[in-house]
């Protein structure tokens, strides 16, 4: 099946919305990985020519007629002004492999945009930034501050990004120096974005650029880390959460073909799967387990057995999902740690010409509702979005152009 968008051509003399526009502009929407997705968020980007689009204000989305709720944001514009990039962030349920269509109408006159069940509140604080039922700091340290789902989620400990150098030593960001904005919102979809540096030493800084998205319909969000270090002093990236479970045993498992899990009963107990892949695409790896201060193998793959990097942590009362995308893809070292008080770690080597960390963490309550039950695996690959060829070449913008 083919998922269309297309798009209306007429013009009216007093509003010149789009102009030669194709009759339809295709873009394939599509499940490719075989799992069933319930009210699941898509980001679509549409591209447009020079002059083609002035005002996404009157760009509406539809599916069989109806108007569907959407987040229309303008990623890029040309030097006219008119949109370059259209992102459009909405939520559809979709069978396995299954496809399916949109039209992206031209309206004659600026109108209220139909609104979602469900959309997301954003509250702009002096310091925070309160974004549905999660808060992060602006300044970035640390990072998040408040998860409350079903009571407060997020507890003391190491919170945000960190680098590692060549030495071994870990830096945090210079809170002082980070910027923050909103790039986009509405209430299908929200992401902020921070820019600043990290401090190596007295002579050396390293400018970060971290942005993290979340959709109204699912409780997670997707944070991307990217750092500029042409001389390679950064030898790993790694996100950190402090989560907070309260008293009891924390359940863990992560995502091998074995389904690999386990408990941690003390606060100073620990688990840490690490995955190597050296440059022929070959991948090995192992889980270890501290305890009483005693660290030992737990499972090795052995070369029998494939990693997808994902896992959970359980508690008394809710879960976190959390994993890494291209986990193992890429010639290097990733890692992902808990530790029986909460502190929940994230990193990935950056040799060579990777320079980037993307992770994933989905809070859901207990018992788990059907829906959350493939979150790693639904977040770690999101709906395939791209329009058609023709599309590209009559613009002439490429798909990867449209990603940041």
């Amino acid at each position: 099946m083919i998922v269309g968008l297309a798009m209306s051509i007429g013009l009216t003399a007093g509003s010149r919305i789009f102009a030669q526009v194709a009759d339809e502009i295709i873009l394939y929407v599509e499940e490719d990985v075989g799992i069933r997705r319930f009210f699941y968020p898509v980001d679509a980007r549409v591209p447009f020519s020079d002059g083609e689009l002035s005002n996404i204000s009157m760009a509406e989305l539809r599916r069989e007629g109806i108007p569907v709720p959407a987040t229309y944001t303008a990623l890029s514009r040309w030097p006219d002004g008119s949109v370059q990039w259209l992102a459009i962030n909405f939520n559809t349920s979709i069978g396995p492999l299954e496809t399916q269509v949109f039209t992206l109408d031209r309206v004659v006159s600026e109108r209220a945009r139909v609104n979602a069940r469900r959309g997301l509140v954003v509250t702009d604080l002096e310091s925070d930034i309160q974004v549905g039922r999660l808060r992060f700091a602006k300044n970035a340290s640390p990072l998040i501050r408040s998860v409350d789902f079903s009571g407060e989620q997020i507890g003391i400990g190491t919170n945000g990004i960190r680098v590692t150098d060549r030495m071994g030593r870990i830096h945090g960001i210079d809170r002082d120096a980070v910027t923050f904005e909103i790039i986009r919102e509405g209430q299908q979809f929200v992401e902020v974005r921070y820019k600043g540096k990290i401090e190596l030493d007295s002579k050396s800084n390293i400018p970060f650029e971290l942005s993290v998205g979340l959709p109204n319909s699912k409780s997670w969000f997707k944070a991307t880390i990217e750092i500029d270090d042409p001389e390679s002093q950064v030898s790993m990236i790694s996100f950190h959460t402090p989560l907070s479970f309260g008293e009891g045993r924390l359940v863990w498992d992560f995502g091998t073909d074995r389904w690999t899990y386990g408990s941690l009963r003390e606060m100073g107990d620990s688990v840490r799967l690490t995955t190597d892949t050296d440059a022929e695409g070959d991948s090995e790896w192992t889980v270890a387990m501290t305890v009483d201060g005693e660290t030992s193998l737990y499972e090795v793959s052995a070369g029998l057995s494939t990693v997808s990097g994902w896992g959970h942590l359980q508690g008394q009362d809710h879960v976190v999902a959390f994993g890494i995308d291209h986990f193992g893809r890429e010639p290097g070292s990733y890692s992902m740690a808990v530790t029986g008080d909460g502190q929940l770690s994230l990193e990935r080597t950056v040799n060579g010409g990777a320079k980037k960390l993307t992770i994933y963490q989905h809070f859901v309550s207990v018992p788990v509702h059907v829906s959350a039950a493939t979150s790693p695996m639904s977040m770690l690959n999101p709906l395939t979005v791209r329009c058609d060829d023709a599309r590209y070449r009559e613009t002439g913008l490429t798909p990867d152009s449209g990603r940041r």
